[in-house]
């Protein structure tokens, strides 16, 4: 019953409305990011041989990402991202609670706000979702498929996946997920992520 009340709110909410359903992957709330199974920060220089070396001759740093737990926060403004190298990568999230997943909202950065075409092409476009059980040990070593998913480019900023209801009484309660990114919008030197949410409800079992 409680499983589909909180799948109902989140169908009918709208991108305003997500912020009022809890979030167990936010950072203000004890979320965290699990570093060994999350890509490494992007570091590039430009491609150019002769900038590259000018930027070194001045000792000009290389553009870097922001650090994974940027995914964690509500900041969406241009820039605040964490992005790694290449179309594909993952992310892995520790959650603040123990939690049944029911739906995981991705929230990228709103066109209008973009300094940079290839601030939307850096969009992720096809991922999976995996869940880690509660009852997986500290390494993290007991996964569960949890569904894959579309991001649309011309859709909203916020958009939000939910997993399977026939599927969802099968699946333990989850600690953590990871967010496998399977390809992105175009930009085949490095993808980069904004926001990542996770809805569910706290099992009574736990």
């Amino acid at each position: 019953m409680i499983t589909r009340i909180v799948k109902d709110v989140i169908k009918n909410s709208s991108e305003s409305e997500t912020r009022l359903i809890p979030n167990y992957a936010l950072l203000s709330s004890g979320a965290r990011i699990i570093p060994h199974l999350t890509s490494s920060e992007y570091v590039g220089y430009p491609d150019e041989f002769v900038k590259r070396q000018v930027l070194k001759m001045f000792n000009i740093k290389p553009t870097q990402s922001k650090p994974a737990k940027i995914v964690l926060t509500s900041n969406n403004e241009a820039g605040n991202c964490f992005c790694f190298t290449g179309t594909h990568g993952q992310l892995a999230i520790h959650l603040s609670h123990n939690i049944k997943v029911v739906s995981i909202t991705y929230e990228h950065l709103n066109p209008t706000l973009a300094l940079d075409p290839d601030d939307m092409r850096r969009a992720p476009k096809t991922f999976e979702i995996v869940g880690i059980s509660v009852d997986s040990q500290e390494k993290y070593d007991e996964y569960f498929q949890l569904g894959s998913f579309d991001y649309k480019l011309d859709g909203p900023p916020a958009q939000s996946f939910e997993i399977n209801l026939q599927n969802l009484g099968l699946l333990p309660v989850m600690k953590a997920v990871i967010l496998k990114i399977m390809g992105n919008w175009g930009d085949d030197e490095l993808t980069c992520l904004y926001q990542v949410k996770v809805h569910g409800y706290v099992s009574k079992k736990i």
